[in-house]
């Protein structure tokens, strides 16, 4: 599929690091030991088996929100959280009193054996997580539609320069993320995720390009630098689009394993609550054209619970551009949410601005009514 050209304009680095991260994953320690904690290990209680397990215990005590900062400080299973005194969680950013007495009390039942440090047992053919992840913390919509869309008349040039032509098979993909995280400084632990959940959907009985495609829309809804890395790339439009340009471009093309499977796409309404200034709801004139530079996502439920935002996006899906409207919640744990993942760089067209309250949608005072009018890549 790809020239040989092709292929030796993403070599070099990404060779390099493709090799590091192997060996790493078939070393004894695996991923787990390239983090040397900076607090001392109790060895008296330490179990290897912990450092798989230090995102899954902050998240059954509510406290995943501290999961790259603990990361950060070289912290890798719970036990060794028993050393940290109050004064430690104030510098760890715990600014809240009880949020560090919960805290406390949570450490103690590690060191009394009274905390569930495994994961509950999963089916083997959910599709949403495999019991073989233990750092792929899934996240809700909530902070990838904190993001404010980027609104462009039309797409950036080093995107249409870089993006649609990049190669997309399985190695170069995942060579591509290993450089950008050894490159930037990243965890790498979510690209070891990443290539276990490719294992376990080809165990499913998926091809090795149905896995991938499956594999790379599971990795955009982890809570990762990866959808924010690849999201302020697509922003910023610069040539350092480049470096993750082959995973920005599979996860564009899914569509083609997928033609025939419906449930993979939508057809319909979907909406996006977001804030806008008044200067930049200005800029959404009825007939306007413009892009989203980025990945989009969207709901295909109304929450009229919400309060966040008080701009909504009201976006009319046609049937001849389904496939550029993905269907995330065959992949993501929180299917309830209905999320439908829009791909950068479609155009739209403003239908109506509706100012002011709106009884027909609740906590909004601007309602703005688009639909995709074309596509700019295929």
């Amino acid at each position: 599929m790809n020239s040989k050209e092709e292929r030796e304009k993403w070599d070099g680095n990404l060779q390099n690091a493709m090799g590091e991260f192997q060996s790493l994953r078939s070393s004894n320690e695996s991923v787990r030991t390239r983090f040397g904690a900076k607090k001392e290990v109790d060895h008296d209680h330490h179990d290897p088996l912990e450092e798989n397990k230090l995102g899954l215990w902050l998240s059954q005590n509510k406290f995943e929100n501290f999961f790259e900062r603990f990361k950060k400080e070289g912290f890798k299973c719970p036990t060794q959280l028993k050393s940290l005194s109050e004064s430690d969680l104030k510098e760890l950013g715990f600014s809240k009193m009880a949020d560090r007495k919960d805290f406390l009390v949570a450490v103690k039942q590690i060191a009394t054996n009274k905390t569930v440090l495994s994961e509950p047992p999963l089916p083997t053919h959910d599709l949403k997580r495999s019991s073989s992840i233990f750092f792929s913390i899934q996240q809700d919509m909530s902070t990838r539609r904190n993001e404010v869309p980027t609104a462009r008349r039309q797409p950036g040039k080093f995107f249409l320069e870089t993006v649609p032509e990049a190669p997309i098979d399985k190695e170069i993909v995942f060579e591509c993320l290993c450089a950008y995280a050894k490159d930037k400084g990243l965890d790498q632990m979510i690209l070891d995720d990443f290539s276990r959940k490719f294992e376990d959907f080809q165990n499913l009985g998926y091809s090795s390009n149905e896995a991938l495609a499956l594999s790379v829309r599971w990795l955009y809804t982890c809570d990762s630098w990866v959808y924010q890395q690849t999201n302020m790339l697509l922003r910023d439009d610069t040539v350092s689009l480049q470096g993750l340009a082959p995973y920005m471009n599979c996860l564009m093309k899914t569509y083609e394993q997928f033609k025939d499977d419906q449930s993979k796409y939508f057809v319909g309404t979907v909406y996006r609550r977001t804030r806008l200034s008044p200067k930049s709801i200005s800029f959404y004139q009825p007939g306007l054209h413009f892009v989203w530079s980025s990945f989009t996502s969207t709901s295909a439920h109304f929450d009229e619970d919400s309060l966040f935002g008080d701009t909504l996006f009201v976006i009319n899906i046609p049937t001849r551009f389904r496939w550029y409207a993905l269907r995330m919640d065959d992949v993501s744990v929180c299917e309830h949410e209905k999320e439908v993942l829009l791909l950068p760089n479609v155009a739209f067209s403003v239908v109506s601005v509706t100012p002011g309250s709106s009884s027909k949608y609740a906590n909004t005072e601007t309602v703005i009514e688009t639909q995709i009018s074309y596509v700019c890549v295929t």
